[in-house]
């Protein structure tokens, strides 16, 4: 199978973000809780698991993640969508039924909201969380620019309430560790 850059590069620069997810049956997984702040980690005896940034136009970049899928069905999976650093001004049909199809094949599919560590208001991020439930059949919601401070798990915590109660089953968040270039992922409870 062939793959083009942006699926490739995920496929080889993700195996940390994706071996933190553990699955609970061949299409869903369940976050591994771990104390806000730590880098989750998975037994080496788990399977793989995959999370794709897919922060490209719907094409066939999206077409070869579906045909990934299918090759590998109980490979856990996430894409996340990211149109215009955010839901976008407007509803895009091309990415509507990208999303679709991406969820119809059995991938998991989150929404890009950044947090500017911390400093972007609720209200705004609260907007754009309405903004893809509204537009787009998303499963959840992934936080960028997250704050390593744990004095921001608040913030965190309330963001995360605030999308699963508009019905919203993910959220998860990337932060970088001050003065290490490594990348963690955390569940936000």
């Amino acid at each position: 199978m062939r793959f083009s850059g942006a699926i490739l590069l995920c496929l080889v620069t993700f195996p940390i973000l994706a071996a933190m997810f553990r699955p609970q049956g061949p299409d869903t997984i369940t976050p591994k809780h771990a104390p806000f702040g730590q880098a989750m980690s998975a037994p080496a005896s788990q399977p793989s698991r995959l999370i794709v940034p897919l922060y490209v136009y719907p094409g066939t970049d999206w077409d070869h993640l579906v045909r990934v899928r299918q090759e590998f069905p109980t490979v856990p999976m996430i894409a996340v969508v990211n149109l215009y650093n955010g839901p976008g001004h407007e509803r895009n049909a091309a990415y509507a039924a990208g999303i679709n199809r991406l969820g119809s094949s059995g991938i998991i599919v989150a929404g890009y909201v950044y947090t500017s560590y911390a400093a972007r208001s609720a209200a705004a991020i609260s907007a754009d969380i309405n903004v893809y439930k509204s537009w787009y059949e998303l499963d959840g919601i992934f936080f960028d620019e997250m704050s390593s401070l744990a004095a921001s798990q608040p913030y965190y915590a309330s963001l995360s309430d605030y999308a699963r109660s508009v019905g919203f089953t993910l959220t998860i968040g990337i932060r970088r560790p001050i003065h290490r270039p490594a990348i963690s992922m955390q569940w936000i409870p």
